[in-house]
């Protein structure tokens, strides 16, 4: 709602401009302007899209153009409607553009027969980009022959990866590499040697009167928080974990509906995990639960990850992560 409340804003200032024009025999100049709809870290595999606005009085518009100074991925490109909210919130589409191409860094859209357009332009972030910045330029031509531009700020690109939708199970799927993201069996880790690599295990216990339940715990850590979960041979990692219970990030999120209300809106951007003093944190976190998180820091120091759970099951969790070299 604050994108399309933006948009009416940028279209009424623009037509009030117009207005003035038209008052007196100056020439009717072609107009542009552009907002971020995305919020938060731009992550290599997530779109940031942008609403660029176009309108020319006594004239149509001809074309829009968006030139990127690294291609982005499959997906990039101009959006063909002008969308407006309907009665219940939502989008409502109206085609305003055909021909809407991306070829390299430059995509464009062709304008079907208006003087007044807002289209959506969609940019996937390319593994090319990771830890750089991107420089996005809109242009729109109209058919009396005028052009503008607008130069969008530099888009810097998080060196963060993100995996979503992991899902552990005691006893079963539950080694958690933090630098592979990703969990394993036992026999995958036996297989793959990947003793070396297991930052944490997952188990579920059930202990009467202590609040157990799901646990993430380092391959090192005190035997008696081990009991019941098997340990790999050559598994010896002691990670630092502290638990998290109002720290949420929205990216991780898997359902909107359930996990956004619980946790908020905040983001783990690059700088937090560079910033990040682990303390005094333990090798263990116990009775994990929906929309709670854990910072964990790898054994070698280098590796560090933030591990969202999106929802629990007797025996099994599903979590999200984002990681990061140092």
């Amino acid at each position: 709602m604050r994108s399309v409340y933006y948009m009416s804003m940028l279209l009424l200032a623009l037509g009030a401009a117009w207005s003035s024009c038209e008052k007196d025999d100056g020439p009717k100049a072609l107009r542009n302007d552009m907002i971020k709809k995305t919020d938060g870290p731009n992550l290599v595999g997530n779109e940031i899209e942008f609403a660029y606005v176009m309108a020319v009085p006594g004239s149509k518009l001809d074309a829009a153009y968006a030139e990127a100074s690294i291609a982005g991925a499959a997906g990039t490109g101009f959006d063909p409607n002008s969308y407006h909210t309907g009665s219940t919130g939502q989008d409502i589409g109206v085609p305003v553009a055909t021909d809407c191409t991306t070829e390299g860094g430059r995509s464009q859209a062709v304008f079907i027969d208006t003087l007044a357009a807002t289209l959506r332009y969609r940019y996937v972030v390319p593994e090319e980009a990771r830890g750089r910045s991107v420089s996005i330029v809109f242009s729109c031509k109209a058919k009396n022959g005028e052009t503008v531009s607008y130069r969008v700020p530099d888009q810097k690109i998080a060196r963060m990866y993100m995996r979503k939708g992991i899902r552990v199970t005691s006893d079963d799927r539950c080694y958690i590499s933090i630098r592979n993201m990703a969990a394993y069996t036992l026999e995958e880790v036996r297989s793959q040697g990947l003793a070396g690599e297991i930052d944490l295990i997952y188990h579920y216990r059930k202990v009467a009167g202590i609040d157990y339940g799901h646990v993430l715990l380092s391959p090192g850590t005190e035997a008696e928080y081990l009991e019941g979960a098997v340990v790999p041979e050559g598994a010896t990692h002691v990670s630092k974990v502290e638990k998290q219970v109002y720290t949420f990030d929205r990216h991780l999120v898997i359902d909107a509906k359930n996990e956004v209300s619980a946790g908020g809106y905040s983001f783990i951007d690059d700088i937090d995990f560079e910033t990040y003093n682990p303390g005094p944190a333990l090798s263990f976190v116990l009775n994990m639960a929906k929309c709670e998180s854990v910072w964990v820091v790898g054994a070698d120091g280098k590796h560090r990850a933030f591990l969202q759970v999106n929802s629990v099951t007797n025996g099994g969790m599903t979590i999200s992560m984002k990681s990061y070299a140092m």
